[in-house]
């Protein structure tokens, strides 16, 4: 099966993820917004942008430590890169397929670098799920 964003995708899918201590908690530790859209050559490889997305915290402001930020950036592409190799592991090509992260929300002290891996994951496979299929 072929995910078909090329003829039938006009507009990016953007999903969130969030990963947090549990199913009914109000405090994500991260909270990571992912964009998929049809890449420019239709033949390509599954790419991930995944360059300065902005990062805030849980009060809207810009997270300050830029050292922490580095390690939530690189949870989260790691996420994206997970997810879209479950999905070919399934048979599912993602030819064409073009992925960007798009925003993180942090929490100021309970944010890892493996929440920001867990909530990517989500959101990817989210956006994933609702691109149109060729078969």
């Amino acid at each position: 099966m072929q995910l078909n964003a090329q003829r039938m995708m006009t507009n990016p899918i953007r999903c969130s993820g969030r990963a947090s201590d549990g199913p009914n908690s109000n405090s994500p530790f991260a909270i990571v917004y992912v964009e998929v859209a049809a890449a420019a050559d239709p033949a390509s490889e599954f790419t991930i942008d995944y360059d300065e997305p902005e990062c805030i915290d849980q009060a809207g402001a810009k997270y300050a430590n830029e050292e922490e930020v580095g390690y939530f950036v690189s949870g989260a592409a790691r996420g994206v890169k997970d997810a879209a190799e479950h999905y070919e592991a399934l048979g599912v090509s993602l030819r064409g397929l073009h992925a960007r992260i798009v925003k993180l929300v942090a929490h100021q002290v309970d944010s890892t670098e493996r929440a920001f891996w867990s909530a990517a994951k989500h959101a990817t496979a989210a956006c994933l799920v609702n691109v149109p299929r060729s078969h």
